[in-house]
């Protein structure tokens, strides 16, 4: 068991410096893999001592990590109903102007999904952050517009700095069309591994007819967003946004 921990540790450092030379040391949240890294070492050196209290703690917190994540894969592969009347696209990075991997993903497939149901509005999500020239939402805006899709079907929300304000002003924008919206159809567009709490929050905020349109991110980033995504499911969790 030991062995499996200092493997685990070495593997969590590894992949910390894999990150770094593929993206660059500002990925958001990459430090979570040094953390992990020093934490299994710690757990490797400590666990002779306290045996019973290190393997309940770790075993507790694999099964959580894994039950989180099953839920995290199991809803990245929904598919959206036909015909809806609103998709709502939520904001990833922007690099100054340039839109991240991540967002092209999502506009990309919530272009498709416009392009096959016609009557189908698009709200674009996401404020102007750090780094940041112009906000996500009129990023997204440009890249709809540059890809056939009628300015008119696009509503912006350009305020949300996190995807719960995402959810709760994109619906504001919503019922100021005086439209009902536990009678209107819904789908999210985001990354897969951010689909179980995008759908998760709009239930919240009494979306009830919603539905999914799940990206695949960045293979190489793949597992980072997948573990970043744990602990923001917690942390929703425990603010009860979720």
């Amino acid at each position: 068991m030991r062995e499996f921990y200092l493997i685990l540790g070495g593997f969590c450092f590894f992949y910390y410096f894999i990150i770094i030379f593929y993206a660059g040391i500002k990925v958001a949240f990459s430090p979570v893999w040094i953390g992990m890294g020093v934490g299994c070492f710690l757990i490797a050196m400590l666990r002779h001592k306290f045996m019973i209290g290190v393997d309940t703690v770790s075993f507790i917190g694999f099964f959580c990590f894994f039950g989180v994540e099953i839920l995290l894969l199991k809803n990245g592969r929904k598919r959206p109903r036909k015909n809806a009347d609103y998709v709502i696209v939520l904001g990833a990075k922007v690099n100054g102007v340039i839109p991240s991997k991540t967002l092209r993903a999502r506009v990309k497939n919530a272009s498709l999904y416009l392009k096959e149901n016609k009557n189908t509005k698009v709200i674009v999500s996401g404020g102007q952050g750090k780094g940041e020239d112009i906000s996500e939402a009129l990023a997204m805006k440009k890249m709809l517009l540059d890809d056939g899709i009628e300015r008119e079907r696009i509503l912006i929300e350009d305020q949300s700095v996190n995807t719960e304000q995402n959810i709760r002003f994109s619906k504001r924008l919503i019922e100021h069309e005086k439209r009902s919206i536990e009678k209107l159809s819904i789908v999210i567009a985001t990354s897969d591994f951010h689909m179980y709490r995008g759908i998760a929050l709009a239930k919240k905020h009494g979306i009830k007819k919603v539905s999914g349109c799940p990206a695949k991110p960045d293979q190489v980033l793949a597992l980072h967003y997948y573990v970043r995504e744990f602990f923001a499911v917690v942390k929703d969790k425990m603010v009860n946004h979720i």
